[in-house]
C-alpha cells in the first residue's frame, strides 16, 4: 500500500484515540458514504488545466496570521472558500485505493469512515487548486492526516505543498510530509524528527511574527499577570486545569494586577466576574505585563522575544512540548502554580532564557524556496 495513505492513517488513528476526532456510528456510516460519492464524483472526465499560481490559504485574522499575509503579500485563499468546494480526486487516488485492495482488502473494507474523511478533506484542497490554477499551494500549521497524503497527489502532478510553522508543536505532529516545511528553528527541526516526521523536508527559515516583535520599542510593565488563555475544549486544555487556573489567579486579585485575554477563536469563554478581561492586541498586553502566563500557547514563545517571564501551567504529559522552557517555568500542579507566582512578583525575578527561534530574514527564505519550484 501507499507509503503517505498508510502513515495517514496512523496518524488518524493517533487522533481518535486521544480524542480530537470523535466520530459517532452515524457519522461514520455519513462518511462511508461521502467516500463512494467522491470516488463518483471524481471518476466524470475534467479538462486538463494548466496550474501557474501560487497561493498562501488565508486560516483567520489574527495578529500572527495577518504579519505572515501582509509580509508575504501572496494571493490567498479563505479557508471557509475551501470547504465549501466540492471534492475531486486526481487518477492517482484510484491507483492508490486499487493497490491497497489488491494487498489488503480488510484494511479498505474496515476502514470507510477514514478513507471518506481522507477523499473529502483532500478532494476539497485538490478541487480548489486546479478552479484556481494553483500550482504551489501554501498552508499554515497544517499537521493533520490529510495533510502528507495531499502532498503526494499533488506532487505527482508536479503542484507543490508548502507549510509554514504556526504554533507550538504537539504530540499530534507524529508524522508529516510536505514539498517544504518552514520551522522556526533548529529546536522544532529536531522535535518534528523525533517524532518520524521525514527530515529532508525542512528549511530552518525562523518566524516572519517574531521577527516583527524584535523591532518593537519596550514598554513599561504595568500588569503583573496576564493570562493568555487557549481553547475551552477539553482536549484542548482539561476543564479541571482551567478551573484550578482561575482558582489562584482569583485567590490573587485583590493584591495584583491580573488581566485575561481570551482566545481569538473562542471569543465568548467563560471567565470570573472577580477577574478582568482585556481586548486588544495581545502584542501589546504581553509589553505591558510582568508575567505571561498559558498553558502550551505560543504567547510564551512570544513572552520571550520581548522579553518577559513566561509561566506554562500544563498537565497530562504535555510539558514535553515546552523543552524550551527552563524547568521551573513550567508548572504541573495549581500550588506549585501560587508559589511561584508569588515569589516571581515579591522578588521580580526574571530569569534570561534563550530564544528557540533562529533570527534569520523568514520571508526572503520562503520566497526565495518558491521561486525555485516555479
Amino acid at each position: 500500500m501507499n507509503n503517505d495513505l498508510l502513515r495517514s492513517y496512523q496518524q488518524y488513528r493517533w487522533q481518535q484515540q486521544n480524542g480530537f476526532l470523535r466520530l459517532s456510528i452515524l457519522t461514520k456510516i455519513g462518511l462511508s458514504f461521502i467516500f463512494f460519492l467522491v470516488l463518483l464524483y471524481s471518476l466524470f472526465p475534467r479538462k486538463k488545466i494548466s496550474c501557474t499560481k501560487v497561493a498562501i490559504v488565508d486560516y483567520g485574522q489574527t495578529e500572527t496570521l495577518r504579519t505572515v499575509y501582509i509580509t508575504l503579500d501572496l494571493p490567498s485563499i479563505e479557508n471557509k472558500t475551501l470547504r465549501k468546494t466540492l471534492p475531486y480526486l486526481p487518477d492517482i487516488f484510484f491507483k492508490d485505493l486499487l493497490d491497497a485492495c489488491s494487498e489488503e482488502w480488510r484494511f479498505v473494507a474496515k476502514n470507510l469512515p477514514f478513507l471518506g474523511v481522507l477523499a473529502l478533506r483532500c478532494g476539497q484542497y485538490y478541487g480548489a487548486v486546479q478552479k484556481q490554477q494553483i500550482k504551489n499551494l501554501i498552508v499554515m500549521q497544517e499537521y493533520s492526516y490529510y495533510m502528507s497524503y495531499l502532498t503526494r497527489l499533488l506532487e505527482y502532478e508536479e503542484k507543490h505543498l508548502f507549510n509554514i510553522m504556526h504554533g507550538i508543536p504537539g504530540k499530534e505532529a507524529s508524522y508529516f510530509r510536505f514539498t517544504r516545511c518552514f520551522v522556526w528553528g533548529e529546536y522544532f527541526k529536531n522535535y518534528y524528527i523525533a517524532n518520524h516526521a521525514d527530515p529532508e523536508q525542512f528549511i530552518i527559515s525562523g518566524s516572519i511574527y517574531h521577527q516583527s516583535l524584535k523591532d518593537l520599542s519596550p514598554l513599561e510593565a504595568t500588569i503583573d499577570i496576564l493570562y493568555m488563555m487557549q481553547g475551552d475544549e477539553d482536549w484542548v486544555i482539561s476543564h479541571d486545569e482551567l478551573a484550578e487556573t482561575f482558582q489562584i489567579l482569583e485567590t490573587l486579585c485583590s493584591q495584583f494586577k491580573i488581566i485575561c485575554k481570551r482566545h481569538p477563536l473562542y471569543p465568548n469563554q467563560f471567565i470570573p466576574p472577580s477577574l478582568s478581561i482585556a481586548e486588544g492586541s495581545p502584542t501589546k498586553l504581553i509589553q505591558n505585563s510582568k508575567i505571561v502566563l498559558s498553558h502550551h500557547s505560543t504567547s510564551l514563545l512570544d513572552a520571550l522575544v520581548l522579553g518577559k517571564h513566561p509561566l506554562a501551567f500544563v498537565k497530562r504529559d504535555r510539558e514535553d512540548m515546552l523543552h524550551f522552557l527552563p524547568k521551573e517555568a513550567i508548572i504541573t500542579t495549581k500550588e506549585m502554580l501560587l508559589t511561584t507566582l508569588l515569589v516571581l512578583l515579591d522578588h521580580h525575578k526574571m530569569s534570561t532564557i534563550k530564544s528557540v527561534i533562529d533570527n534569520r530574514d523568514a520571508s526572503n527564505i520562503i520566497l526565495q524556496t518558491l521561486k525555485g519550484f516555479k
